[in-house]
């Protein structure tokens, strides 16, 4: 199984809305590890955000599944703006695992403009493309054909979009157009 994930970053202080509290990380990655899994996932695609996507990289690791890691725009950048800016030591976890999908032509680095509003929702599109390239390319392996049941979309959010502009919402719209199984983690509970 190919599989495409998205989700929420950790919680940052004061957030008056929890959708992904810091102590969660653990019991999240263990569900992260369950589905992946159960599904008996081969290659992993998200982008690298604290939260969801570092944890779900760190799983596919522990486990040997192939990883791809796709961030919007230069790594160094996307560190400031999307890793390091809640609680946690996501810095360190993001510096390594960059560092070793450099080394293994794991890592995308799109060139979006970090101002544009929709560099998210983009992000999300190039996910799901590299996601349905892989699956592709795995026809006539012995896993058998790539079809729409090869691929999942992985989903940790706390259940609920928060608004119009909800890019993780955006990541499931999309992925249910392209006939992705859709699984969700819990990230608030």
């Amino acid at each position: 199984m190919i599989v495409a994930l998205a989700g929420r970053r950790i919680d940052a202080p004061g957030a008056q809305a929890t959708r992904f509290p810091l102590a969660l990380a653990d019991s999240v990655k263990q569900a992260l590890i369950a589905s992946l899994s159960s599904v008996n996932a081969k290659h992993l695609v998200c982008s690298g955000a604290c939260g969801a996507d570092l944890l779900a990289l760190q799983a596919a690791e522990e486990m040997g599944i192939r990883k791809t890691m796709i961030l919007p725009f230069d790594a160094g950048i996307f560190r400031s703006t999307s890793v390091t800016d809640r609680p946690g030591n996501w810095g360190s976890i993001f510096d390594k695992l960059v560092s070793e999908l450099k080394e293994s032509n794991g890592l995308i680095e799109l060139k979006y403009d970090k101002a544009d509003p929709e560099v998210y929702r983009n992000t999300n599109y190039s996910i799901l493309d590299e996601a349905q390239k892989i699956a592709g390319e795995t026809k006539g392996r012995n896993d058998g054909p790539a079809s729409p049941g090869k691929m999942m979309a992985l989903i940790v959010w706390e259940g609920k979009s928060k608004d119009a502009d909800d890019t993780t919402y955006h990541f499931i719209q999309e992925a249910k157009k392209r006939n992705f199984i859709i699984k969700e983690i819990l990230s608030n509970k």
